[in-house]
């Protein structure tokens, strides 16, 4: 994979995380999402409700990673890639050695696999 298809993976999915995250937060008035005890059965209830979940691991799981901290993560992403993007266009950084290189090159690919193949 090359920088340039990295960079593209990665902003791709980032778009679509943001989006997914967005809609999800509209489900709700105010901000943040919680579980608690489904009356009548062993399960849990992800408010807003979305849907019943048996195990209370996967219940805090989905409310961990809810849509706050999904913009968040994207936010940061965001922003460290225009970070880069000023430090590449910074003629006084234009002489980096090769192993900056690599590393950078090396972060974007890790971040970019975040986004695979499959979805």
């Amino acid at each position: 994979m090359t920088a340039d298809d990295a960079l593209a993976r990665l902003t791709a999915g980032l778009a679509e995380d943001e989006q997914i995250a967005r809609a999800a937060d509209d489900l709700q008035e105010d901000s943040g999402w919680s579980f608690s005890p489904t009356a009548g059965t062993r399960g849990f209830t992800i408010h807003p409700h979305i849907g019943h979940i048996h195990e209370v691991q996967a219940a805090e799981h989905v409310v961990r990673n809810g849509p706050d901290r999904s913009l968040r993560t994207v936010e940061a992403i965001r922003k460290a890639l225009r970070l880069h993007g000023e430090a590449e266009r910074d003629s006084a950084l234009s002489d980096r050695d090769a192993g900056f290189e690599a590393g950078v090159y090396a972060a974007l690919e890790m971040l970019a696999g975040i986004y695979t193949e499959e979805g």
